[in-house]
């Protein structure tokens, strides 16, 4: 008698039977009425299960914005952008709605406390949302004009004050002829330290009721056309779609700048860069006489190439302005010690 083989054990649920069966139309209406009675019952009592660590969650997130918006406050580009103004009200809210929260929360009770943490994943996430802007303001728009030490921006004065004056005769010049200025020169001569200046001395060129606007954009040796655009529209608050061309970009800083008087200071370019393409109109009306532009560069072909109107060659200071220099910053009560003087070669 032949032997037979064992009949084959019955195969397991395939792929597609066990997706069948999770799609069932029946299993799938369950699922879905059960997400729809879900969402608005933890709407409405809040999410019980770990409460206090959203909170936590919570109160780290909104001290890390805080912290940003100290540094930003610190940092950031003068004038303030309307996009930073924003920012910065959004952050002063989401301070006061963290301070109702915590103060819900320790009234303690289950269904208020749940009521808080429900809140609180909310604003974390909107805290979140607030960082990850700080890094586009901060980060990748470079917008700035960095503080200085008080006693250290009187000593680097001495040596730029003289460069200062040229920059503002120029800014204050209406002739129409004078458009564009070129400061070169080597590397830790001075010449962001003088743009700082400039800028801190607003009052020798913008009277009371002046509509005159100064942006200050750091380009360093990684600039491109689209960061520089970047930081234009960040400070001018023009708000353009992400798939905007460059020469789109530039089309709306034109137009915003086109009827501004203004002045942009470009520091550290380390190449020539075409002004169109950014979106610098060009020459003004006679009525907007004051559209400036000036450039800080190490290279003076820099400056030819971009077709500077007038130019500034900042060199190293002489023995007596480097010594004066020096007796500022180092002070008098120390030159006049005994034991420094002793060795002193004159």
């Amino acid at each position: 008698m032949a032997a037979h083989a064992p009949a084959p054990a019955p195969a397991g649920p395939t792929p597609g039977q066990l997706l069948g069966a999770v799609v069932n139309p029946p299993v799938a209406l369950g699922l879905l009425v059960a997400n729809k009675i879900w969402d608005p019952l933890a709407d409405y009592i809040g999410y019980p299960c770990d409460r206090e660590r959203r909170i936590d969650d919570h109160k780290q997130a909104v001290l890390r914005v805080i912290a940003m918006k100290d540094d930003f406050l610190l940092i950031g580009p003068c004038p303030p952008s309307l996009q930073s103004r924003h920012w910065i009200k959004c952050v002063e809210q989401l301070e006061k709605t963290f301070s109702e929260i915590q103060e819900k929360y320790l009234r303690g009770g289950y269904f208020n406390t749940c009521s808080c943490a429900r809140e609180a994943i909310k604003e974390t996430k909107r805290a979140e949302e607030l960082a990850g802007q700080y890094k586009d303001l901060c980060i990748d728009i470079k917008a700035r004009l960095l503080p200085v030490n008080v006693s250290q921006w009187e000593d680097l004065s001495l040596v730029t004050n003289s460069y200062k004056d040229l920059v503002i005769k120029f800014i204050n010049d209406t002739s129409g002829k004078a458009r564009l200025l070129g400061i070169w020169g080597m590397a830790g001569i001075g010449k962001s330290t003088l743009l700082r200046q400039v800028s801190k001395s607003r009052s020798e060129f913008i009277s009371d009721g002046d509509d005159l606007i100064v942006l200050i954009v750091d380009t360093g040796s990684d600039y491109s056309v689209a960061k520089v655009q970047k930081c234009l529209i960040g400070l001018l608050g023009v708000t353009v779609a992400a798939d905007v061309t460059e020469a789109g970009v530039a089309l709306a800083i034109s137009n915003r700048l086109r009827g501004m008087r203004f002045l942009v200071m470009f520091d550290d370019l380390s190449g020539p860069i075409n002004l169109a393409r950014i979106g610098i109109p060009d020459a003004p009306p006679a009525s907007l006489k004051c559209q400036k532009v000036v450039f800080t560069t190490q290279k003076q072909a820099v400056c030819a190439s971009m077709g500077a109107d007038e130019t500034i060659h900042m060199v190293c200071p002489s023995e007596i302005e480097a010594e004066k220099l020096f007796n500022h910053a180092v002070g008098a009560d120390i030159l006049k010690d005994k034991r420094i003087s002793s060795l002193s070669p004159g």
